[in-house]
């Protein structure tokens, strides 16, 4: 469950949440096997950070979104990390938007969802 940034051009990515038809059945959280497309780009000044949005194409909405960034090196080693929240309620179809300070500058990120509270499934 990952995506990458490649230097500073905005990119969009998406993160595939999703789990076997059996959990499905079970934990609605679980069963979330729609896409989550993540857009950042980095922003340098006065300080480094990832802008972007998070777009739900899920019938469930969201909150409390966590995400995690990997800051990469040319040879794609984790070289530094940093977590944030996309801010609001995600709600089907719609989308959010987040900041990440980050403490350093890299030749890549991957920016990953980690976790989200599940608060209700739309029509």
């Amino acid at each position: 469950m990952g995506a990458i940034l490649r230097g500073g051009v905005a990119s969009a990515l998406t993160l595939v949440l999703g789990f076997g038809g059996a959990a499905r059945a079970q934990d609605p959280h679980d069963a979330l096997r729609e896409a989550l497309t993540v857009e950042s780009s980095l922003v340098r000044a006065p300080h480094p950070r990832l802008e972007g949005y998070v777009t739900n194409r899920s019938l469930y909405t969201l909150q409390n979104v966590r995400l995690h960034v990997a800051i990469l090196d040319a040879a794609e080693t984790t070289v530094g990390e940093a977590s944030g929240w996309a801010f609001g309620n995600l709600f089907p179809g719609g989308r959010t938007y987040f900041v990440v300070s980050i403490p350093r500058v890299g030749a890549s990120y991957r920016v990953t969802v980690t976790s989200w509270d599940l608060v209700s499934r739309g029509n």
